[in-house]
This record gives structure tokens, C-alpha cells and sequence, in this order.
């Protein structure tokens, strides 16, 4: 198949790798679905790797590496499920090994119709996220074929980008990537009306889509469209990317012309919205750099907790429109783009991961139904599944097999649900760690250094842990630093009543370590020659 061609006369051809600044992750899932491509869509940001795989042009199954997207949470807030049925579920899930969806068939909580409905959602979910990637590379690779469990489902698209866009990109960003229609009129095309009027759009969507089944210039439908400038900006984007407007000023469009960048604004513009909040309390002592990365840096610790009515800095009793506004406007005053008010790369790493703790909380708190499952969870929070130390005990134990098996995905998702059923376990996050640093497969000095230090601000949590302690002598034996290692030793040596000797724990992870950086290759999922009687990092 020729990778090159000419999708259609309004869009740029197809390029199978790429940097994301020239094509980014919304174009390419249209030109992907246009070209009924089937293949693996890999994606390098900076620091993370993603993956999209496409049937017939219809994303399939997807993997981020920011966080995981369980399909628990995903069918509790759907409505579907409580949470005593997702630790049944767990615990079933450690027993039989097959997926979580399975056992809640099993169970009768869930019948088919509804796990397809959940598995659709959770991959809109994960495919949505992967918009907050806006730079890096890309790579498609046709016929390719993920590694993972479940059976490939594909979805609609339209649904994905319009959703992405909504949640992932400023009004900034939407306005430059529109600066191709200036002086330009355009309507929908028929042929299309069909494939938009099927994302279940609100009266006010299908009134402004309506409006265009005429020519109309860009000032003018945007100047009275029902769902105000903004609605209405993300509406066209979402139509001129996926190839639905029907474009007139000159014929044919040379498809070289087209913004290529939808993320690359040359300045922002003046709104209320992107207003400093701290110059509510002007800083006469800093630079306004300064001023933007410490409410920045409140903002990233804040998001952090997962509170999503906190994250958007509004009440329990705010209305659908002041949810809306509160949104927009944090999503405006922690763009991404503002980094470059700081200079700075770690500003813009944590803006992005604002960015889309504000879209999820958004996604979860706009819809009645999210909101109200949320909210229910929120009044019994002591009871919730956010905090079960018995859930969390299934999942780590599910982690352990796992990791015996040398499954170090699969394990290290297991650990991260542990660790959010029970965050104060230092055990649980001391064996996350460990598995993140095994899938690094490197053990350079300063690799090294920066698990130790993760690892030494656990162990000043809880100086006592036995598995903080344990993973410290094997790291430090690695590291060839045999004064911490038998510090660590000593420690462990000395809480192990309840355990085997630690001395042959740490001989065991120093060795399954070894086999895992040797292959370069930590996050691939294969069978290793672990002694299956012993978990490697079973404490």
C-alpha cells in the first residue's frame, strides 16, 4: 500500500513516522481512519511511550504510559458496578488470572452488552488521553499487531477526536489551527452528515451544524453560534480535520498550505481566561516567571491527590455551567504554552499533567451520571475503594504473580491500583519502584542514583519496612556500595521475624535484576527462569 497518497483534496498526505509538532495525534487518527489503515501507531513523548492500534481505520486498543485506566473504575462510574464488586473481582483476578471484565461476567455483574460498552469507553478514554501528547514522534506501522490480552475492539473515531479536542487543546490552539479558513467560506459536506449526526451531539451542536449546510464565513458562524465562540471553534476544528467541510475560495486547495501545527501559537491572546491568578496578590519581589511557576508547582501538588472537585476549585453544589467555567479557565491559565513564561522544561511536563487531571476531572464531573457515582464515593471516602487495604493486599499479591511470570506491565499496573487502594503502604510503593527501575533496563551510575533516592525518602517514611529495607541492599549491592548494603541488611535482618532470610531475598532480586537489564528490554513481557516458588520481590 502506498503510505504517501493524497488522503482527499482537503488534507495532507499520509507520512508513516513524523515529529507530533507537524502532525499531530488528532490528524493522524483521521488520516489513519480515512486511509482504513490497519496497524501500530507508536508515539514517543518526552519521557513516556504510547500506542494506538488500528483495524480497518478504527482504533482498537491502545496503551498509555502516564497512568493506567482500569476497567473497574471505568464500569463503576458508568454505573454499572460498586465497589464491592470490583475487590470481588480482584480477588478472582489473583485467584483465575483471566481479566477483569471476564470475571465480572462470571460473576453476573455485568452482562456482554455492558462489558462492550465499558472496554468502548475505557479506549476512549486512553485514546483521549494520549492527546495531551503534543510533542514528540510518531510511528505507524501497518500490519503490526499489539502485544495484550484483550481482543482488539474497534470504535468510532469522531467521538475520540472531538472528545480530544474539548479536552486537550486551549482556545489558543483551536483559534491558530482555524486561521486556514480566514477569508475562506465553507459549509458540510452531505456525504458527512450522516457520520457526524451519529456522536449523539446536543441541540445546541446539531443547531450550529445545521447552519452549515450553506456556505458561511468563519467571523459569522462563530460570531452567533448556539454553542458560544469557543463551542463553535472546537466544532469546526473537529469538521476541518476530519475532512467534512466542503472549502471555497480557490480551487483546487494545495494541501501544502495547510497549518501543519495546531499547538505551535505564535502569542496568546488577550482573554480574561489567561489571566495570572497570582496577580490577584501582585509579587512586586519576583519576575512573573517566577510568579507562574510557584502557582504552577500548587497546582501540580494539588492535582496530584485526585480530588476532582478540588481540581477544578469549585463546590459540590456547583451547576453544569460553573463546572464549564471553572474548566475553561484553569485550562487557559495552565496551558501549556504559558511555559514558556518560566523557561523552563519541568514547567511544562507538569503542565501538561494538569492539563489532563483538569480534563479528566472535567469529564468526570460534567456528565449527571459520573457526577453523581463520584460524589457518592466522595461522602463515604473511609469505606470507598480509594482506600481498602484489603483490595490493596489482592492486587499486590496479583502484582507478585505477575512479576513471577515476568509480566512486568501487567505487574507494575497491579502495584500502581495497590498503591491507590492503600497509599500509605510503603511496601507497595517500594516493589513499584523496583519494577519501574527493571523496566529502565539500565543500571548506569546514574540510573542508579535516582532509584536509591526515591527508595531512601520511602525508607524515611518507615525506616522499619522490611521491603524498602530488602530492595535497598539489593539496589546498593548493584550500585557496588557494600557499607548502605549491609546498613540495609542489618535492618532487614532485624525486622524479619515474620520473614525468610533476607539475605536470600536480596540475592534473588540482585539476580532476576541482572536478567532483566542484560536483555536492554525491561518493559517486554516474557517468561523468565524465576524460581516460580519465590516471587522476585515477594516480601
Amino acid at each position: 500500500m502506498n503510505m504517501e497518497r493524497k488522503i482527499d483534496s482537503n488534507r495532507m498526505a499520509f507520512v508513516p513516522d513524523g515529529r507530533l509538532d507537524v502532525c499531530p495525534i488528532p490528524l493522524l487518527i483521521s488520516q489513519i481512519h480515512v486511509s482504513g489503515l490497519s496497524g501500530l501507531l507508536s508515539i514517543e513523548g518526552e519521557k513516556t511511550t504510547h500506542w494506538i492500534y488500528f483495524e480497518k481505520g478504527r482504533p482498537a486498543a491502545a496503551s498509555t504510559s502516564t497512568s493506567e485506566i482500569h476497567f473497574g473504575i471505568v464500569a463503576r462510574d458508568l454505573g454499572y458496578i460498586d465497589n464491592l464488586a470490583i475487590q470481588e473481582s480482584l480477588m478472582e483476578m489473583a485467584r483465575t488470572g483471566l481479566l477483569q471484565g471476564e470475571v465480572l461476567i462470571r460473576l453476573g455483574r455485568l452482562t456482554e452488552k455492558q462489558l462492550r460498552h465499558v472496554l468502548a469507553v475505557q479506549l476512549l478514554r486512553k485514546v483521549t488521553r494520549i492527546f495531551a501528547i503534543k510533542t514528540g514522534t510518531y510511528r505507524f506501522e501497518e500490519g503490526m499487531m499489539p502485544k495484550t490480552k484483550e481482543k482488539p475492539r474497534g470504535i468510532n473515531p469522531f467521538p475520540i477526536i472531538i472528545n480530544g479536542l474539548w479536552l486537550h487543546y486551549t482556545p489558543a490552539e483551536i483559534h491558530a489551527y482555524l486561521k486556514y479558513l480566514d477569508e475562506k467560506s465553507f459549509r458540510l459536506l452531505p456525504a458527512a452528515a450522516s457520520h457526524v449526526n451519529r456522536l449523539g451531539l446536543t441541540d445546541e451542536y446539531s443547531a450550529d451544524l445545521s447552519r452549515l449546510s450553506g456556505f458561511q464565513a468563519k467571523a459569522d458562524f462563530l460570531d452567533s453560534a448556539r454553542t458560544g465562540t469557543e463551542g463553535g471553534s472546537i466544532l469546526l476544528a473537529f469538521l476541518l480535520i476530519c475532512g467534512f467541510l466542503e472549502i471555497r475560495s480557490r480551487s483546487p486547495i494545495d494541501a501544502a498550505e495547510r497549518p501543519r501545527k495546531i499547538d505551535q501559537v505564535s502569542e496568546v491572546p488577550e482573554s480574561p481566561h489567561f489571566l495570572n491568578k497570582a496577580n490577584e496578590k501582585p509579587d512586586t519581589t519576583g519576575s512573573p516567571a517566577k510568579t507562574f511557576a510557584k502557582l504552577v508547582e500548587d497546582k501540580f501538588e494539588q492535582v496530584q491527590r485526585n480530588d476532582h472537585v478540588a481540581a477544578l476549585e469549585i463546590s459540590i453544589e456547583s451547576s453544569a455551567d460553573q463546572i464549564r467555567e471553572a474548566y475553561i479557565t484553569l485550562s487557559s491559565i495552565y496551558s501549556p504554552l504559558r511555559a514558556a513564561l518560566a523557561e523552563e522544561d519541568r514547567l511544562l511536563q507538569m503542565l501538561g499533567i494538569i492539563s489532563a487531571r483538569l480534563g479528566e476531572a472535567y469529564f468526570v464531573l460534567s456528565h449527571p451520571g459520573r457526577r453523581d457515582v463520584y460524589l457518592e464515593n466522595l461522602k463515604s471516602i473511609e469505606n470507598s475503594f480509594t482506600i481498602n487495604p484489603v483490595a490493596a493486599d489482592t492486587a499486590g499479591h496479583h502484582a507478585a504473580v505477575l512479576e513471577q511470570q515476568g509480566k512486568l506491565d501487567g505487574a507494575g499496573n497491579s502495584l500502581e491500583l495497590a498503591c491507590d487502594l492503600d497509599p500509605t503502604n510503603i511496601e507497595y510503593k517500594t516493589r513499584l519502584t523496583w519494577i519501574r527501575f527493571l523496566q529502565s533496563g539500565s543500571n548506569d551510575s546514574e540510573n542508579l542514583e535516582r532509584v536509591a533516592a526515591k527508595l531512601k525518602a520511602l525508607h524515611g517514611k518507615k525506616p522499619d519496612d522490611y521491603a524498602n529495607n530488602v530492595h535497598l541492599a539489593a539496589l546498593f549491592e548493584l550500585a557496588g556500595d557494600k557499607l548502605n548494603h549491609d546498613i540495609h541488611n542489618a535492618i532487614a535482618r532485624r525486622v524479619s521475624e515474620a520473614h525468610d532470610n533476607p539475605r536470600e531475598q536480596i540475592r534473588r532480586l540482585v539476580e532476576n535484576a541482572g536478567k532483566f537489564i542484560e536483555s536492554g528490554r525491561g518493559t517486554t513481557e516474557r517468561k523468565t527462569d524465576i524460581d516460580p516458588k519465590v516471587p522476585a520481590s515477594t516480601t
